[in-house]
């Protein structure tokens, strides 16, 4: 009994010196942390090196990057604002072979935008000609006769200084043999003159019209068929052209050198009313010009029936330009053929006939439209009228063959 006691005694006084000790140590560990929490962490020195190497990619971070210095004669580009496009002061680019189909092409040949007008004027169908041209072979004494149209482009007497623009195929048949190909052409066949014939009576073509015309017949009566005579007068300068110009260039310009004596009498000076002409710049052609509506008016033949070849009816057709095409060499800035959609017919004789825009002329119609792959468009691509003046003023002051020529204000 006395025994048990005393080991009870032992084991509590171990167990409070146990708990005194633990309680130290919890104490001791809580001074500790508090006083570690009032000075702070304690710093480590760290070499002078180390710090330059931290401290100075932070301010690299923070700074903004200096901009870097300009060139000398750097050309300022300004920014797109709105629908305008400022020029970059730098000459412009080259036109491709095929003039882009969008607006590209006033990023390096645009002034500052502004709403282009041109006053739209009535198509007075007395400048607009049929023509008759004769051929003969001088060795053979055989001749042929081909068809076409044309339009007056400066107004003169009847026997001097009234010019008409056709197509090259028309009156030269060397030429045309050459660019088709076709052998059955005789190559001793030369140009002996052509007849014009005319409207008699004063008939337009409003702005506002739509398809279908009115068409206008020419009888053919003995003695009265034509009304003027002409001979050529200018072929297109070949000199520097790549053969695509060449071929592309179809145009002639003949003079009219008299009138029909059995149709008008002896003192009788007939008017010859010229067509108004717009040469539209690159841009213009791609932003205003290209997919607007163009009006097409000319003589045709009918396909059957006596005297078809020889009757001449005036048929006017429309169509929508739906690109533009450059030079690829001495014209590479130059718009010279447009791609004309338009409804197929089956009238020949068209070849020369005026393509008008807003009642200005701006080409020629030099082939037949044909049908696009895997669509039910027809397309054609035609002289367009500045690559015509463009390659005349080798040859001839242009006013003195153009007479009135009109600019988008």
């Amino acid at each position: 009994m006395g025994v048990g006691v005393s080991f009870s005694r032992a084991a509590l006084f171990c167990y409070h010196t146990y708990m005194l000790e633990k309680l130290i140590s919890i104490v001791t560990a809580f001074i500790i942390g508090l006083v570690s929490f009032v000075q702070g962490p304690k710093k480590i020195p760290v070499p002078m090196e180390r710090q330059e190497a931290e401290v100075i990619p932070r301010i690299s971070e923070e700074l903004p990057a200096s901009p870097a210095p300009k060139p000398k004669n750097e050309t300022p580009v300004l920014k797109k604002e709105t629908s305008t496009i400022q020029p970059a002061e730098k000459p412009p680019e080259k036109i491709t072979r095929e003039i882009p189909k969008t607006s590209e092409i006033s990023k390096v040949n645009q002034v500052p935008e502004v709403p282009k007008t041109l006053e739209a004027r009535p198509i007075d169908l007395r400048s607009v000609v049929g023509l008759s041209c004769d051929f003969e072979n001088k060795e053979t004494g055989l001749g042929t006769r081909y068809r076409g149209s044309g339009v007056i482009i400066r107004e003169g007497t009847y026997s001097k200084g009234t010019y008409i623009l056709t197509n090259r195929h028309v009156v030269d048949v060397q030429w045309a043999k050459k660019l088709s190909g076709d052998r059955a052409i005789d190559t001793g066949l030369e140009l002996t003159g052509c007849e014009v014939r005319i409207l008699t009576a004063e008939r337009n073509i409003l702005q506002e019209e739509q398809y279908p015309y009115p068409y206008y017949d020419l009888r053919s009566v003995s003695g009265l068929q034509h009304d003027f005579t002409a001979r050529l007068a200018y072929l297109p300068a070949a000199e520097g052209l790549s053969k695509n110009e060449e071929a592309e260039l179809d145009y002639a310009i003949l003079e009219i050198t008299g009138k029909n004596t059995s149709k008008y009498f002896e003192r009788e000076n007939p008017r010859l009313p010229s067509s108004p002409i717009l040469v539209p710049n690159p841009q213009e052609w791609i932003e205003i010009i290209q997919e607007s509506r163009v009006v097409m008016p000319g003589y045709a033949f009918q396909q059957s029936g006596s005297g078809s070849f020889e009757e001449f009816r005036l048929l006017t057709k429309d169509g929508i330009v739906k690109d533009v095409y450059a030079g690829d060499k001495t014209m590479q800035n130059t718009p010279l053929t447009m791609s004309v959609e338009v409804p197929p017919d089956a009238y020949g004789g068209r070849s020369g006939s005026p393509i008008f825009y807003k009642g200005h002329l701006i080409g020629l119609v030099a082939t037949k439209a044909l049908p696009v792959p895997n669509s039910n468009d027809f397309r054609s691509p035609q002289p367009a009228i500045t690559g015509i003046i463009e390659n005349m003023k080798s040859q001839a002051a242009t006013r003195e063959v153009f007479e009135k020529i009109f600019y988008f204000e």
